[in-house]
C-alpha cells in the first residue's frame, strides 16, 4: 500500500488566491532549531509552498492571514513544467484541511481553533 501524507505546522507567508476564488497559495515557513558543534543554537527556516483548491481555496481566502500559524494536513504533489532556463520540477504540498493554531501577535495557543475540513 503506497501512502503519501503530510502534516506540517508553520507560519503563514505571501498569500495568493485567483479570481474565481477557486485556488489558493501561500508559503509555510517551518523553523527549526538544533545545537551546532560549539553548542550554539541555531535556527533554520525551511520554506514550503502550500496549495488549496475548490472549498480548501475558500476557507484559505476567507480564514488565514500573513503571520497566523497553522496546521496542514495534506498529501505532497510534483509536477514538471518549462521554465526560461529548461524543465522545473515544482513539490508542493496540497492541503486537505488547515487548522488555526493562532494568529499573528498572539503568543500561543489559547486563540483561534478554527478547523477546515474536506
Amino acid at each position: 500500500m503506497n501512502q503519501n501524507q503530510v502534516i506540517i505546522e508553520g507560519n503563514i507567508a505571501n498569500i495568493k488566491v485567483n479570481d474565481e476564488g477557486t485556488f489558493a497559495s501561500f508559503s509555510l515557513a517551518y523553523n527549526r532549531s538544533y545545537r551546532d558543534e560549539g553548542d550554539e543554537v541555531t535556527q533554520e527556516t525551511h520554506w514550503f509552498r502550500v496549495v488549496g483548491f475548490t472549498h480548501t481555496a475558500g476557507y484559505i481566502s476567507r480564514n488565514l492571514v500573513q503571520g497566523d500559524k497553522v496546521l496542514v494536513f495534506g498529501h505532497l504533489n510534483t509536477s514538471q513544467f518549462k521554465g526560461d532556463e529548461g524543465d522545473v520540477r515544482l513539490t508542493q504540498i496540497v492541503a486537505d484541511s488547515i487548522r488555526i493554531l493562532y494568529r499573528k501577535g498572539e503568543q500561543s495557543n489559547q486563540g483561534a481553533t478554527k478547523t477546515q475540513a474536506a
